[in-house]
């Protein structure tokens, strides 16, 4: 009998008025038809999935977060103040943490191991267009949180070629986006998070190098040439109430886990809980001390491309600068993971990457899906003008409603019943509210200087290492 309920399909299940059965907890719910939800991505195996350490998922959360985020922030930061800057990174970032907390109390209550977000929506509403609305804007977060990478490499390409007479890259986007799409075509060839944990770590080390150098170089500015813009006073007194809310987006888009979080829940076990609280608790503190010296450095000399502060004809420090860029480059597979398995498993691409006698899916075939995805964000590229404003513009509507609205709405719909958790679902939307009020406000601010052309680059001296 169970059985049967099983492999009804939900319009059945809903007119015999009996409950979407979820898979045992020993089975991969990604298993197509075994699996009781409309949709069109049904997902076929495409590997022997692996149980990764606690280590290997902080090292791939914290490579996903702590990519150009921790670049952006700095600039924000000095357009609205360093004290207000430090409250919105732990706040945001508490945030984030909470609604994800909110995603895996959902996924857990209904027993679910692995699934995607627009799948996990349609089990808890019934409603096929809250799981494509869900869809869509965790395509359009995704793409949109690498077309921003894109862009910032190809700036800081343009900017430091000019510099050193690279011609071949000087007022050259097109060559800038060329060399760009072939250094990532080659790291989406991996197709499972847990062998991007190796890759990740490498580039967090290196990430994590270049920070340092930029800490000791903005604490020896400092030693020097004391607190940038006016002294400490000056620094820590700060308050512009308009970069609010740009601050709050960038800050958002520094901190986005959701992309990443199903597979990495999936991919961790029972030990998510201590991965999150680990992972947002090294975020965090980074965030706050690179962003506290930046700012005491370069006061409102800080440049939205954080590099460019310093001396672009110093060798040591250009090696760093190239290896960050290539590090944010192999944390892309991990930003278009949850994307790429979706557009994989819609129908129309499952029978033409589907290896007919083992059910998986083609290596070779899934490349194919994917290259042509890249292509296309690298043509967006092109003609976006600004990072900075592009940036505000993606977090103030697809990450505030994908971070922030979407969790909170499955949690009110699978909870709503529960008694207990009247207090948290209020709670809930006044933090949703909050987050929707900043993000509309950010992103017409953008729209506003991208339309009238304001520079949302610092015309700064590059500061010379002390």
């Amino acid at each position: 009998m169970a059985e049967d309920a099983l492999h009804k399909t939900p319009s059945q299940a809903d007119n015999e008025n009996q409950p979407l059965l979820s898979p045992p907890e020993d089975q991969d719910n990604e298993a197509g038809s075994e699996f009781p939800v409309k949709s069109s991505i049904y997902s076929m195996k495409s590997s022997e999935k692996k149980e990764s350490p606690a280590s290997a998922g902080v090292t791939t959360l914290l490579k996903y977060v702590i990519a150009l985020g921790i670049l952006a922030i700095p600039y924000v930061s000095a357009r609205v103040g360093l004290f207000p800057a430090l409250i919105l990174i732990l706040f945001v970032g508490y945030l984030n943490l909470y609604a994800l907390k909110l995603l895996d109390a959902v996924a857990t209550d209904l027993n679910l191991k692995k699934v995607d977000l627009g799948r996990m929506c349609y089990l808890v509403s019934r409603k096929t267009g809250f799981q494509y609305f869900a869809e869509i804007n965790l395509h359009i977060m995704c793409m949109g949180g690498v077309i921003i990478e894109v862009v910032f490499i190809a700036e800081y390409l343009g900017e430091v070629s000019c510099i050193l007479d690279w011609t071949i890259f000087c007022d050259r986007k097109l060559m800038q986006l060329v060399l760009i799409f072939a250094l990532i075509m080659p790291v989406m060839t991996i197709t499972d998070l847990h062998y991007l944990a190796i890759p990740n770590m490498i580039a967090l080390m290196v990430q994590l190098g270049f920070i340092i150098i930029l800490l000791v170089t903005s604490i020896n500015l400092i030693q020097s040439n004391g607190v940038a813009s006016g002294g400490l006073e000056a620094a820590l007194t700060k308050f512009e109430f308009s970069g609010l809310p740009v601050a709050f987006t960038t800050i958002l888009f520094a901190y986005e886990g959701v992309g990443v979080f199903m597979e990495v829940r999936g991919s961790v076990g029972d030990k998510l809980n201590k991965v999150l609280n680990w992972g947002f608790a090294f975020a965090a503190l980074g965030y706050m001390v690179v962003t506290s010296t930046a700012v005491l450095a370069y006061g409102d000399a800080t440049n939205s491309i954080i590099f460019l502060n310093l001396d672009q004809h110093n060798e040591f420090y250009l090696v760093f600068e190239l290896g960050y860029l290539i590090s944010i480059i192999l944390g892309i597979p991990t930003q278009l993971f949850a994307i790429t398995r979706i557009i994989e498993n819609y129908k129309i691409f499952r029978s033409f990457i589907q290896v007919e006698n083992t059910n998986k899916k083609s290596k070779l075939k899934r490349q194919l899906i994917r290259i042509p995805l890249l292509l296309i964000i690298v043509s967006i590229a092109m003609v976006i003008p600004s990072f900075s404003s592009f940036l505000n513009i993606i977090s103030g509507i697809t990450f505030t409603i994908t971070a922030f609205a979407i969790p909170v709405i499955l949690y009110y719909i699978h909870f709503q019943d529960d008694p207990t958790k009247r207090f948290k679902r209020f709670i809930n939307w006044v933090l949703l509210a909050i987050a929707i009020v900043a993000g509309v406000i950010a992103t017409v601010q953008s729209i506003m200087e991208m339309v009238n052309g304001s520079s949302t680059t610092t015309t700064a001296t590059t500061a010379a290492a002390a």
